[in-house]
């Protein structure tokens, strides 16, 4: 196993804890802390970093048979779309973060876990690819 692929999957996994508990403790509480706000941006910023990992180990090694399967090509899609779904999740906790720190909308809400779910589901697919 490369050393890259080892940090693209550590840092995939820290994004996965950091999104399941603050999306949770926001469902919960149904307000806004700090360390909620800023575990949302580390968790992104440490998504980033793993996919931009999986991304240069994809361009520097050999294809392999598995990359052209369908499932490969579906959680690679899927992940990009979780990453920009977890994006616009960011802004709009920093937005509801500087508006009201007491109350966040339930369509809010609703869109995390909508957004969590897609990045689960990718997640596990991209267990299942490799």
């Amino acid at each position: 196993m490369s050393t890259l692929l080892i940090f693209a999957i550590i840092f995939i996994t820290i994004a996965l804890v950091g999104y399941t508990w603050s999306i949770f403790r926001m469902r919960r509480f149904g307000s806004m802390h700090v360390k909620t706000l800023v575990t949302v941006i580390v968790s992104w910023c440490c998504d980033f970093t793993g996919t931009l990992l999986f991304y240069i180990m994809g361009k520097t090694t050999p294809q392999k048979a598995y990359e052209s399967s369908p499932l490969f090509i579906f959680h690679t899609w899927l992940g990009y779309l979780a990453l920009l779904l977890m994006l616009i999740m960011v802004i709009l906790v920093i937005r509801a973060y500087r508006r009201d720190k007491e109350r966040l909308p339930r369509p809010m809400l609703n869109y995390a876990l909508v957004a969590w779910i897609v990045w689960v589901i990718d997640y596990l697919t991209g267990m299942m690819v490799h």
